[in-house]
């Protein structure tokens, strides 16, 4: 896979300061936590570019396309779903032209293909940050917890997974109940210790454990029940500048107190 685009937006997204001290974006009418986010702007996410080559047997193999065998204009779930080799630029078109449901067919059909799961989940990724996306989020966020759970060493699909996972808690009521019944607790945590020195998958991984478990006692003794403090403890002695991993440790470290 191409080296991952998804990378440029986090560093932007990622200043040196908390959410208080950055600029906020306008407040949606389903986000359920005040807390501020950094300022971003769906315009700003990065193109995504390139293609790959899907296995139509589902077998986990999968390998990148060359531009001569790049799928053709796929317009509908039919065509995408029927197609050898969906490549990255039609699952952004599909992004683009708003037909997230497609993308979810998608993920259901290769689901043994990390080159498309990756894709997809940076698609979703996105769009998770973007409440104007309508999105079946219910359908999505089982596609993106079976890829993180099915591919639990991919380094793309693990930060995609966690950072659509910070933004749907963030902002759609009733995500943080949702997620941990599906298993996200257990993911976003395997993600943080697979990946010890991604400092992308520590950071979004951080980030979503802190939307997960915001104002959520039962998600918060869920995380501390699976050692979740003592690797966001690992993270915040290498990154205590960032803001994600900064808010993961205050919220566990002070549930801990009152414990105690």
């Amino acid at each position: 896979m191409e080296e991952d685009d998804l990378d440029s937006f986090l560093e932007e997204f990622n200043p040196r300061t908390s959410p208080q001290q950055a600029d906020s974006s306008p407040s949606s009418n389903t986000q359920a936590s005040s807390t501020q986010k950094p300022s971003m702007t769906p315009s700003s996410l990065p193109a995504m570019n390139g293609s790959i080559d899907s296995n139509p047997d589902n077998s986990p193999s999968s390998s990148i396309a060359s531009s001569a065998s790049r799928s053709p204009a796929i317009t509908s779930i039919k065509d995408l779903v029927a197609s050898a080799a969906p490549s990255k630029a039609a699952i952004e078109d599909l992004r683009r032209s708003k037909r997230y449901p497609a993308i979810i067919e998608t993920m259901k059909k290769f689901r043994n293909n990390a080159e498309v799961q990756g894709h997809c989940c940076e698609t979703l990724a996105k769009a998770a940050f973007d409440t104007t996306a309508m999105v079946p989020w219910e359908g999505a966020l089982e596609s993106i917890l079976m890829a993180m759970q099915n591919f639990p060493e991919h380094d793309i699909i693990q930060r995609s997974g966690c950072f659509a996972l910070e933004w749907l808690a963030q902002n759609y009521k009733g995500y943080q109940s949702l997620i941990a019944s599906l298993g996200g607790i257990p993911a976003i945590i395997d993600a943080l210790r697979n990946f010890p020195d991604d400092k992308h998958v520590q950071w979004t991984a951080c980030g979503a454990l802190f939307r997960v478990v915001d104002d959520h006692e039962r998600n918060k003794e869920a995380v501390l029940a699976l050692d979740g403090l003592d690797l966001v403890q690992a993270a915040y002695r290498r990154w205590p500048d960032n803001w994600q991993v900064k808010m993961a440790m205050e919220e566990l470290s002070e549930t801990t107190c009152l414990i105690q």
